[in-house]
């Protein structure tokens, strides 16, 4: 199930992104898209699958929690990466 809605997801706020030579155009690209193209654009009834998961689900299958959890933090790796790039080329600046 999870696996399912991470391939509904990713297309959604994914799209564009690897176009953009900018790191800073491409974080708000992938940000505009979760906003607009997911969140906004209510893809699952109820909400983020990806929130609600954990916590519907949490005493009979920590196994799904989990599994979202990792993709929380590869995701933030990769927010984090796509902010240190765009300190390094001087795009953005804490």
């Amino acid at each position: 199930m999870c696996d399912q809605a991470v391939s509904i997801w990713r297309p959604l706020v994914f799209k564009d992104v690897r176009q953009c030579g900018d790191p800073h155009k491409r974080l708000d690209t992938f940000i505009k898209n979760d906003l607009e193209n997911y969140l906004g654009g209510e893809v699952f009834d109820g909400g983020c699958f990806f929130l609600n998961m954990p916590v519907e689900l949490s005493g009979p299958s920590a196994g799904m929690s989990e599994q979202i959890l990792r993709g929380f933090v590869g995701l933030s790796r990769l927010l984090r990466l796509g902010l240190e790039e765009a300190r390094e080329k001087k795009h953005y600046q804490p």
